[in-house]
């Protein structure tokens, strides 16, 4: 695990967003582009001390290039396989002492350090974990995914079963997350009208 900043700020008030209950929060995400502008905003304005785990190294590469500024609440992890499991007991210490937000960027990219279906079942375990043990002092965990729509179901892409409950299923469309029980067939990710919709 490699850490940019640890930044030890508490901030109290309520995190502003449309997502109910503290989660996990797994957001289906058909296009790379409004992923990242969604996250960064979801943790520039949370309003609390923020967790973002950069599986993708994507935010941390826009901060290190100055595209990006990073704000004071946000603690950046970058996590690697060796030190996933010191790394995830840290973050569990912190989040379930304090609330906090932890945005997970993305199950894919957490999943893909050990590759295969069961890197994908660490990941989810991992992010179930963190919620489970942050819910009583009301850390919200929220998990982007890189998502298709296949024959059984919505699956990680480029492969691997989502296994959240389908109450905690979001689709990220025009600039926010919609539950995915209330997007309409031609918006969800593999459709013919997902294809055109994506997500910004």
């Amino acid at each position: 695990m490699s850490c940019i900043l640890i930044c030890p700020v508490h901030i109290p008030e309520p995190l502003h967003t449309n997502l109910v209950g503290t989660g996990p929060h797994v957001i289906l995400c058909p296009n790379i582009f409004p992923k990242c502008s969604y996250l960064e905003r979801l943790a520039r304005d949370a309003g609390r001390a923020t967790i973002y785990v950069d599986a993708d190294m994507l935010y941390s590469g826009y901060i290190h290039a100055g595209m990006l500024e990073r704000p004071p609440h946000v603690l950046v992890r970058r996590p690697e396989p060796s030190g996933w499991n010191a790394d995830l007991a840290a973050m569990i210490r912190i989040a379930s002492t304090e609330p906090h937000l932890v945005i997970v960027d993305t199950l894919n990219g957490l999943g893909g350090m050990w590759g295969g279906p069961v890197g994908i079942r660490r990941a989810v375990h991992s992010v179930m974990l963190l919620a489970a043990l942050g819910r009583g002092v009301g850390t919200m965990v929220v998990a982007a995914a890189a998502a298709r729509e296949g024959p059984a179901g919505y699956e990680l892409a480029p492969g691997g079963r989502l296994v959240l409950g389908a109450g905690r299923l979001y689709l990220l469309k025009d600039g926010g997350p919609v539950p995915l029980a209330d997007a309409a067939p031609a918006d969800r990710p593999g459709s013919a009208g997902g294809r055109r919709h994506t997500g910004a």
